[in-house]
């Protein structure tokens, strides 16, 4: 059994998936870490936790740089492909690497290789790049090999979801955490994209017995647009270093024919709230859990009942770009606002 992973040294490979792939301790599986940095075998377990951190499971990781442009080239992979069993993949990469990927893994596939592929969400950076990534798992056979990885519909919770009578849900992840380690991919994103195309439409579409006919009439009845700090010398534009009109918190409310949505997300609060209100009856997600150990126990078992699908994250694209049709300027609000303001509709600052 071998898992390859794309982005091996990137964040979230360092903190959530080699903790949760040391956790699950497969006997037999073998990882082959691909990434551009220059390392080898012991300088990678160095960089990604810690001399000695792989002691305790079956098989070390053995790394493997590679290269991108118009695909993905790696000197030495073939050496790693399997005959007569699964060769398992994830990709960390941001959207717009993903086409290589699918282009590499279908190559492996038209070898005489058995594959699976798991591609961290997003899926795509807009709705046309969502097409072409379809259209490229058609090309290259994958359509049913490839998996979505959302964590969300991993957590206690959310995982038992199911379609259900509802009236109106309100969904809510605000974080203390500003950008982090994130900067590069999240001035190009922003809280709409982030979180509620990645995450809060495909918990709503857990609920939904048709989402396709659900959403295809719906009105935009809000949608509102704030960002920390001052937008010029403090908050998010001083941790990056510049202007941006990126938002930092996003509030999205939406009525179809049936139902009624709001979605509000931000980062840089006093606290960390997360929960799902549906009808009134609630449901916390802002725990930790071991949602990835989760995600990948179902990966490698060949169970598809949990992962977000790629018709409904290309419908998610097509419900957000909706929503940027109502695009307004941008609000401001202080670092550790408090989020009992923000649920009280009192987050931004006076002018």
């Amino acid at each position: 059994m071998v898992l390859f992973i794309f982005g091996a040294t990137g964040d979230l490979t360092r903190r959530k998936i080699v903790p949760a792939l040391r956790s699950l301790n497969i006997e037999g599986l073998q990882i082959i870490a691909l990434g551009r940095k220059d390392l080898n075998d012991k300088t990678y377990e160095q960089f990604v936790c810690g001399e000695g951190c792989f002691d305790d499971i079956h098989s070390r990781p053995k790394y493997e740089k590679v290269r991108f442009a118009d695909s993905v080239v790696c000197e030495h992979c073939d050496a790693y492909h399997r005959k007569g069993e699964i060769n398992y993949f994830y990709s960390a990469l941001p959207p717009a690497q993903i086409a290589s990927v699918i282009g590499y893994v279908g190559g492996v596939k038209r070898a005489g290789y058995d594959v699976r592929l798991l591609i961290e969400k997003p899926f795509g950076y807009s709705l046309a790049n969502a097409l072409e990534l379809k259209r490229l798992l058609d090309k290259w056979d994958l359509a049913s090999d490839v998996y979505i990885s959302d964590h969300y519909l991993f957590k206690d919770g959310i995982r038992t979801l199911e379609p259900k009578a509802f009236d109106s849900i309100k969904m809510v992840s605000l974080e203390s955490l500003g950008l982090e380690m994130r900067a590069g991919y999240y001035d190009g994103v922003g809280a709409l994209k982030d979180m509620v195309q990645s995450h809060f439409l495909n918990i709503a579409f857990k609920l939904l017995d048709d989402p396709v006919s659900e959403f295809k009439d719906f009105e935009v009845v809000a949608y509102e647009r704030g960002q920390y700090g001052n937008g010029r010398d403090s908050g998010y534009a001083a941790e990056l270093g510049k202007t941006s009109e990126t938002e930092t918190y996003a509030r999205v409310v939406l009525k179809t024919r049936k139902h009624a949505f709001e979605f509000e997300t931000g980062k840089a609060f006093d606290r960390k709230v997360g929960f799902i209100d549906c009808d009134g009856e609630q449901i916390r997600i802002d725990a930790l859990n071991d949602d990835y150990l989760r995600l990948f126990t179902d990966f490698f078992a060949d169970r598809k009942k949990d992962f977000a699908t790629v018709e409904n994250s290309i419908l998610a694209w097509e419900i957000v770009e909706r929503i940027e049709q109502h695009r307004t300027g941008l609000k401001h609000y202080g670092v550790g606002t408090p989020v009992k303001r923000v649920l009280k509709d009192q987050i931004f600052l006076a002018k």
